[in-house]
């Protein structure tokens, strides 16, 4: 009897370590953890990019004129020495003619001047024996021929000038390719005014063995003194399945910034930066191709760190919950190098131990019992 009255007691002993097992495991808090490693971390910042082509030119027209025919359509493929667009030389014949014109009749006036020249020149050798002042009268009057004459030359040289102008844009009239490529942007239509401040279209060569493709982005003022060529960056391009990331060089650095307007409507001063992408053997990207450019500004390999999310301020220092013997405990650390996304730990946590995820979230406190679990 007395032996099964110790049965029933073992029994209930261990049922009420279960319970109180089971209580506690229903007491703990569930959390997620970051195993601490050491690694690389840097501080970077992005900026949107596109591809443009190494060798890309603006087709402008050389004088402001109506466009009397465009040859080519938006994607065509043309070579150097093309006719592109024809502009209207109506106006230009116009002003011709009547520069022309006025030269004939200056060029007349030159001839009878010249004749008035050679008279008063006789008249004035024939009576200066006889008549002394009357022989000055004639030569003051040649004098002032001969200004005239000047004057009249002058104004012939001016309208020679003009005519051989017009001549040169009679010839400008037809506007050529002046490289070999593909017709882009094109912004010629017949019977719009054409004019050298808009260019009519651009032309670029497709990426081959002797034209390839740069990435082109605009970097913030503030931020284009971190930024010098030779500077190695990361590209990234975004894809359906995964982002695909490679490498890439700032080639150049425009001297200069634009103004630009941000996605939010601010004005902001920017720097156009070009950069020599080094693309993977299988990516076939286009013209105008958009991909992501980070420069990074500070890297440090080989640290320990942990996400950005587990750290928070205990007691006025910077502080880490991290879980041992499946309870929270609040460890102080000394922080190094800080990013959006990652901080290193240079005292206070050893590479391994678990790292409580957004612990102030959870409301927890140290010495509470948790089960934990990695992210997925």
């Amino acid at each position: 009897m007395q032996k099964k009255w110790i049965i029933v007691l073992a029994v209930l002993v261990v049922l009420a370590v279960a319970g109180a097992v089971s209580f506690q495991a229903l007491q703990a808090k569930e959390v997620e953890v970051h195993q601490a490693s050491r690694g690389e971390v840097f501080i970077s910042f992005t900026e949107d990019g596109k591809l443009v082509s190494e060798d890309e030119r603006g087709v402008y027209s050389p004088y402001r004129a109506p466009i009397k025919e465009v040859t080519v359509k938006e994607g065509d493929r043309v070579s150097k020495g093309d006719l592109l667009v024809v502009l209207d030389e109506k106006e230009l014949n116009y002003s011709l003619r009547e520069i022309e014109a006025r030269l004939r009749g200056v060029a007349a006036e030159i001839d009878k001047v010249e004749d008035d020249i050679e008279k008063a020149h006789r008249d004035y050798l024939r009576i200066k024996q006889v008549a002394y002042l009357q022989a000055q009268d004639v030569k003051e009057m040649r004098k002032d021929l001969e200004t005239q004459k000047e004057v009249l030359q002058s104004e012939r040289d001016a309208l020679s000038s003009q005519a051989r102008q017009l001549r040169e844009r009679k010839d400008d009239s037809h506007i050529y390719a002046p490289i070999s490529g593909v017709v882009k942007r094109l912004n010629a239509e017949e019977d719009k005014m054409a004019g050298p401040e808009t260019p009519l279209m651009h032309l670029y060569q497709k990426e081959d063995q002797e034209t390839r493709y740069l990435v082109e982005t605009r970097v913030l003022t503030r931020d284009i003194f971190e930024v010098y060529e030779g500077m190695p960056v990361k590209l990234s391009f975004e894809r359906r399945e995964e982002d695909l990331e490679f490498a890439g060089e700032v080639k150049e650095i425009y001297p200069y910034a634009e103004e630009d307007i941000s996605p939010l409507g601010l004005e902001e001063e920017r720097v156009k930066v070009t950069v020599s992408p080094d693309f993977p053997g299988d990516l076939q990207l286009g013209l105008d191709f958009r991909v992501d450019v980070e420069f990074i500004t500070e890297r440090q390999e080989d640290v320990l760190w942990v996400p950005q999310i587990a750290l928070f301020t205990h007691q006025g220092e910077d502080a880490l919950m991290v879980v041992e013997d499946n309870r929270a405990r609040v460890q102080e650390v000394s922080t190094g190098l800080e990013t959006r996304r990652r901080v290193t730990i240079e005292e206070g946590l050893e590479e391994g131990d678990l790292v409580i995820l957004d612990p102030e979230s959870l409301n927890l406190e140290d010495g509470d019992r948790v089960n934990y679990s990695f992210p997925e």
